[in-house]
């Protein structure tokens, strides 16, 4: 009997000892499994921390953070009891609308540094001492006044000669500077079309890969799609939309794509259609198609560019040419009315610019040659002729986009009336459709050229001498006290004379008779009663004299050719007198003020867009702030994690190791 009951006792206090352990296994797992979740949660959550301090100089990092939950509790005799902590996630610091004012408006500030950078530097030039126009047009109207001070003086005429080279030279290299500066513009475009395209083609690539990793794509992903985005907004306004997948598609100009999931389109910069000096742009889809987005596009460099040209550099460079031809035609008409020192009749002064006419490409026939006719009444604007069909083209003003109707009547060649100071001969051949670029004065400033090649040659005389009656020996013979001025010459069609020209006064009939009178100008009409204080009169077709004072009757004016133009100075005084004639405009703007004009709207513009810079970098400044208050990496906070999930580390470790020392105290106990 005891061998059994001995048994039996064995088995009882085994039985009680496995309790034991069960019940004590038990409260070991209730501590030690909720610190091991806990120790992973905060060794999750220092990995993220030193990701961070890592990144803290990253370009485009968003900071990131571990979002944790709570496990389910597990019921006991007592009540639920918790179960430890998960990783839910590791979220990125990020804001859509953060990085959309971010994206804006740094398309935005590009656009005016681009545009401000590459006007100041038409502005320097027009407006600079050693650069510009004024200094050396000042000086050639002062060499002129020279010449007029001494018409017979070898030095004067050499010091004219030299700063009319001066001022020719001056004209192009303006237009030279400003063709270089084209030629910079048209390089940064294919720069820029070719970081577009790069830029796009790795968008396309990690779109794909995001849409392979699902809900698993990585934050350190979507932040370099979006630094490249961001940069892409440097170039050109882009619009992004967010598809279902977390792919970004990129559109340009009115909604053209750019990135559409993995399949991008491509940039191109081609030689303008209609003008050779200029590049376009267009946008090749995946599937093939050419789109023109010249028109469309705004924002970024390519936007600020592409203003820069049509308001600055176009119209410095017509500007620019408009002067130069007003002043060439304007000064060679009156050196021509004039006689140079061997007593020849003036020519040319300056070598006329001419217009352009461009064909666009693909235009099937025709052609289109431009004259100018009247340099004063040219505008700044370029112009594009289109034919319509049958016999009808329409100029198009491109400043104002105002059109002019041209019928050819079916003759070819077929030349307009004049049009904003220049006529167009238009060739038969085109097709409805078919199109010119008109350039009236795009490259005058560098066509502009000085034809005088000897000091000689420069018409300082007029070519009539006018004076009252005299004898063999001079001595005057008029009894009466009228007199007459020197004449003014704007026609020399009826010159020179065949014999000079007698005006005789007749006191009974109040006129001068002109004997001989070959334009058939006379009688002449004049009162002395009324009149005596001056009357004007024209003949010949453009010979302009004053008669003043009371001539006795039988009193006689001599109007002949000048024989002796050494020492003739009146044509030059009339040279000179163009440096403050209103010529453009309408006949309200002298040469000076015309450049002064460009000079106050390109720095007008430069200005302003200095300032738009300014004001666009302070709001792109701000926006960058308010990103990184949400995005950036701070690193005292993430020094103060680092020592919290330290610590949380360090205490869940803590719990594990209680856990274990009871639970090695229980086993000794059940020993």
């Amino acid at each position: 009997f005891n061998p059994i009951f001995n048994l039996a006792t064995d088995i009882k206090v085994t039985l009680i000892s496995v309790a034991k352990l069960n019940i004590g296994l038990n409260d070991m797992a209730g501590i030690s499994a909720p610190s091991l979740s806990g120790l992973l949660a905060a060794q999750r959550a220092l990995a993220t921390t030193s990701h961070n301090i890592a990144n803290v100089n990253t370009e485009g990092y968003s900071r990131q953070e571990v979002s944790y939950t709570a496990r389910i509790g597990v019921a006991t005799g007592s009540g639920a009891q918790g179960n430890g902590v998960d990783v839910a996630s590791v979220e990125r610091k990020f804001d859509d609308f953060l990085e959309l004012s971010v994206r804006n408006n740094t398309s935005k500030y590009e656009k005016e540094n681009a545009y401000f950078t590459k006007a100041s530097l038409v502005s320097d030039q027009l407006a600079g001492e050693n650069q510009g126009l004024s200094p050396v047009l000042q000086r050639f109207f002062d060499s002129v006044d020279g010449v007029a001070n001494d018409p017979s003086s070898i030095p004067a005429r050499t010091v004219l000669l030299a700063e009319s080279n001066s001022l020719v030279e001056r004209f192009n290299d303006l237009d030279d500077n400003f063709t270089s500066i084209q030629t910079e513009v048209n390089g940064k475009y294919k720069d820029i079309v070719t970081d577009i395209n790069s830029l796009a083609t790795n968008i396309g690539k990690i779109n794909t890969v995001i849409a392979s990793s699902g809900d698993n794509a990585s934050g350190d992903m979507l932040d370099q799609r979006d630094s490249l985005i961001r940069t892409l907004s440097e170039y050109v306004d882009v619009t992004v939309l967010e598809t279902n997948d977390s792919q970004s598609n990129i559109y340009v100009g009115n909604g053209q794509p750019l990135v559409n999931g993995g399949s991008v389109s491509t940039f191109t910069s081609q030689v303008a259609d209609e003008d050779p000096a200029k590049l376009s742009i267009s946008l090749t889809t995946s599937s093939g198609n050419s789109i023109a987005i010249d028109d469309n596009l705004t924002g970024g460099i390519l936007g600020g560019l592409k203003d820069f040209e049509s308001e600055v550099l176009d119209v410095a460079k017509n500007s620019l040419g408009r002067i130069a031809s007003g002043l060439s035609e304007s000064f060679n008409d009156q050196h021509k009315l004039g006689l140079d020192l061997n007593g020849t009749a003036g020519v040319n002064f300056f070598s006329a610019p001419t217009g352009n006419v461009f064909s666009k490409t693909g235009n099937t026939g025709g052609s289109a040659s431009i004259t100018i006719a009247t340099a004063t009444d040219l505008s700044i604007s370029d112009y594009t002729l289109t034919f319509n069909g049958a016999n009808s083209y329409t100029l198009k003003k491109l400043s104002d986009d105002t059109t002019t109707a041209i019928d050819t009547g079916g003759v070819s060649p077929f030349t307009t009336a004049e049009i904003d100071g220049f006529t167009l001969d238009i060739t038969s051949g085109a097709v409805a459709g078919d199109s010119f670029l008109v350039k009236p004065t795009y490259s005058s400033g560098g066509n502009i050229g000085l034809n005088l090649t000897n000091v000689s040659q420069v018409a300082a005389a007029g070519p009539i001498k006018t004076g009252t009656a005299s004898d063999a020996n001079g001595r005057l013979t008029n009894t009466g006290t009228g007199e007459i001025t020197s004449a003014t010459v704007t026609s020399v069609a009826n010159l020179p004379l065949a014999a000079d020209i007698v005006m005789t006064f007749d006191s009974a009939a109040n006129t001068l008779t002109l004997v001989p009178d070959p334009n058939a100008d006379g009688p002449l009409s004049y009162t002395p009663a009324t009149e005596s204080g001056g009357k004007s009169f024209t003949i010949l077709g453009g010979v302009t004299f004053t008669v003043s004072g009371t001539p006795a009757d039988g009193d006689s004016f001599d109007v002949g050719n000048n024989t002796n133009a050494k020492g003739d100075n009146l044509n030059t005084l009339s040279m000179s007198k163009l440096r403050t004639t209103s010529l453009f405009d309408g006949s309200s703007t002298t040469y000076q003020e015309a450049y002064s004009d460009i000079v106050s709207t390109v720095g007008g513009l430069t200005q302003q867009s200095k300032s738009d810079s300014a004001a666009q970098l302070s709001i792109l400044d701000n926006a960058q702030v308010k990103r990184d208050e949400l995005s950036g990496v701070n690193l005292d906070e993430e020094a103060a994690n680092l020592l919290k999930f330290q610590q949380a580390y360090q205490a869940n470790a803590r719990a594990v190791s209680i856990a274990d020392s009871l639970f090695q105290t229980l086993l000794q106990s059940v020993g």
